[in-house]
This record gives C-alpha cells, sequence and structure tokens, in this order.
C-alpha cells in the first residue's frame, strides 16, 4: 500500500487542540491525525450497526426467555444494549431516558 499526502487547512482552535492531544498522547501531529483519520473510516455508521442488531435479534427471536438464555447469547444482548446505548446519546440523549422510561412502564408488574 502506498501513502497518499492530504493537506488541509483547519480553524486555529482545532489546530491548538489537535497538538494538544498529540502531545499529550506524546505522539508528533501528523501521526495523531492520521490515527483519527483511520478512527472515523473504521467507524461503524448507525445505519450499518443497526442492520447488525436487527439480524442478531431476528436470530435471537425463537431463544428462550432471559432467564434461560446461554452466556454467549446474554452476552450478545448485553453488547447490543450497550451499543445502542451509545448510539443513542451521540445523537440525542433524551432518546435514552425515554426507552428506559418506556421499558420500565412495559415491564412493571401490576399492583394488586
Amino acid at each position: 500500500m502506498t501513502d497518499k499526502f492530504l493537506k488541509t487547512r483547519v480553524p486555529e482552535g482545532l489546530y491548538a487542540t489537535l497538538l494538544a492531544e498529540a502531545g499529550s498522547a506524546g505522539k508528533r501531529l501528523n501521526t495523531h491525525v492520521r490515527e483519527l483519520l483511520q478512527q472515523h473510516a473504521q467507524a461503524v455508521s448507525t445505519a450499518e450497526a443497526l442492520a447488525r442488531i436487527e439480524a442478531s435479534i431476528s436470530a435471537t427471536q425463537a431463544a428462550p426467555q432471559p432467564g434461560t438464555l446461554d452466556h454467549d447469547t446474554q452476552r450478545t444482548l448485553v453488547e447490543m444494549r450497550l451499543l445502542l446505548r451509545e448510539l443513542c446519546m451521540q445523537s440525542n440523549a433524551q432518546i435514552v431516558s425515554r426507552v428506559a422510561h418506556q421499558l420500565a412502564a412495559q415491564t412493571a408488574q401490576p399492583r394488586s
């Protein structure tokens, strides 16, 4: 693989922030920016993450009740929950609160 040169202009504030981050990580600025760009390029898009989650949910729909799930399935469900929470927090933190409230209302035991 051959490396390509990328040149761009950034505002002074962003430059100062990137320079400070690179310095605190003990890296050169160009190395730090390259790593940030690689992380961004490798990040899973929201649409892709939702597609993966939907596929996982479809695969586990025939699974027994949560108390009888095997360890791998429980771990997958926890990972999906954490991923969804992270995605929601990035787009709108109120989503997490609303969903938690709705789930609490749905799972609340009827009072006798």
